[in-house]
């Protein structure tokens, strides 16, 4: 269950507009293109249901700077939420599957 609480102050066309675009393969890889290796390995931990004190001591940093990874991964793919944030860990499952 996801236990984080995160709140964004910005507003953002929602991820499911953008990839239901004509060109959905090519949006999809330039959004998780944006983002850095780290918001990647998070969004690959959050699919074993870790809370965030243990995806903080599983990539070894503190409680904080996976709020702030959540945050500038939602910032990025221009989500909000919790299920912004889960629908970016489906999306990469989608992304990452051949």
């Amino acid at each position: 269950e996801y236990t984080c609480q995160l709140s964004t102050g910005s507003l953002y066309q929602p991820m499911n507009e953008i990839v239901n675009e004509n060109n959905e393969s090519e949006t999809l890889r330039l959004s998780f293109e944006s983002l850095s290796p780290r918001h990647i390995e998070l969004l690959r931990l959050a699919r074993q249901n870790l809370s965030c004190d243990q995806l903080a001591e599983v990539m070894g940093v503190s409680v904080a700077t996976i709020h702030s990874h959540r945050k500038h991964i939602l910032k990025a793919l221009r989500l909000r939420g919790k299920r912004g944030f889960w629908q970016a860990v489906r999306l990469l499952e989608r992304y990452e599957s051949p």
